[in-house]
């Protein structure tokens, strides 16, 4: 016993688990792929986060910011506002809060992807979402609400 607990002081990455993932990508289908999450580990505790919520629904969301994220040996946790995104590291099932204070979520499960798939899902996503906003927006101009 005293062993394994001399090793996991020894070795800070084992025993809690703060490493860095920089140059990992994550894709994530949430909610029955109704929602994708594309995850870009940047330089030590931050990842970019683009979210597309919702596609191709009135209440489609797009959106997209740097976050701060902290790893255990069981866990990522990406820390946004109020919106955690929390992934398994053996499984990489995902749990995607939409509240923090009802603790509502849409679970889903990531991928790993390279950064060039990782660039192309955002790019489709948001020119998706460009192209659904014109035509949504030409809809409502024909129905005089605009």
């Amino acid at each position: 016993m005293k062993t394994l607990l001399a090793l996991l002081l020894l070795i800070p990455s084992l025993s809690w688990g703060n490493d860095d993932l920089s140059g990992k990508n994550l894709i994530c289908g949430l909610d029955d792929n109704k929602s994708i999450l594309v995850i870009q580990f940047k330089e030590e505790g931050l990842a970019t986060v683009f979210a597309s919520l919702n596609f191709n629904s009135d209440s489609w969301n797009v959106h997209d910011n740097i976050h701060e994220y902290k790893t255990s040996l069981t866990e990522i946790t990406i820390l946004s506002s109020d919106r955690p995104i929390v992934i398994n590291r053996q499984t990489l099932d995902t749990t995607y809060y939409k509240k923090k204070s009802d603790r509502t979520f849409m679970n889903g499960y990531c991928k790993i992807a390279k950064y060039e798939r990782s660039i192309n899902a955002i790019e489709s996503h948001k020119n998706d979402w460009n192209d659904f906003m014109i035509k949504k927006t030409q809809s409502l101009k024909e129905q005089q609400k605009i």
